[in-house]
């Protein structure tokens, strides 16, 4: 007997074709090596999204442009996963200049943007991918720092030295679940990203 899926109403038939389609761009974005170099690779990721929306505009409009609330698929809870883990990997080599979940929004809203930006334009396919280029540099520009090996002097070092300890935070053995919880509060105020100690 052929098992055939059945659906509630055409949004969500179209839920179940873009989920469908963003699983299949996944399945190759997830077969990505490591650069060694973990900005370069969140560039990767940030052309292949790029190059799924421009590919597929009307699979992309359904899973993020429509104002139907709905919980996430599979599928996009998968691609938020990879973008994270991206920006994770940038914070444990010292080089995230934001906290991650900040850094996480603010790739998402740039791709966003960029992607419905240019399904609405009739621009030249070397000028879209010049403008996707430079909307990528202009977000890491924001959210990372120089590798420290090419500049140790980076701005805001202890910022960032605060970021890159709390990447590494959950795997530190050696202090209790409520122990790492204050640690990390500590870690989030020096980002700057808490609220102030009161002053004595």
């Amino acid at each position: 007997m052929v098992f055939i899926p059945t659906f509630g109403d055409k949004d969500d038939l179209m839920d179940a074709v873009a989920g469908h389609a963003l699983s299949t761009y996944l399945a190759g974005k997830t077969a990505m090596r490591p650069s060694g170099d973990p900005v370069e690779d969140l560039r990767n990721g940030w052309r292949l999204h790029i190059g799924f929306g421009l590919e597929n505009p009307d699979v992309y409009s359904a899973l993020y442009g429509s104002r139907r609330r709905r919980a996430p698929s599979e599928a996009e809870q998968q691609a938020e996963r990879i973008l994270t883990g991206l920006i994770h990997a940038i914070a444990e080599a010292g080089r995230l200049a934001v906290p991650e979940p900040q850094a996480v929004q603010l790739m998402h809203a740039a791709g966003r943007g960029t992607i419905f930006t240019l399904i609405g334009s009739d621009s030249d396919p070397a000028d879209a991918d010049a403008l996707a280029d430079r909307a990528f540099e202009m977000v890491r520009g924001v959210i990372t720092v120089p590798d420290p090996a090419d500049r140790p002097s980076a701005a805001d070092p202890v910022a960032r030295a605060a970021t890159t300890l709390r990447a590494a935070l959950p795997d530190v053995d050696r202090l209790t679940a409520p122990e790492k919880a204050l640690l990390d509060e500590w870690l989030d105020r020096v980002q700057g990203s808490g609220p102030p100690s009161p002053e004595r």
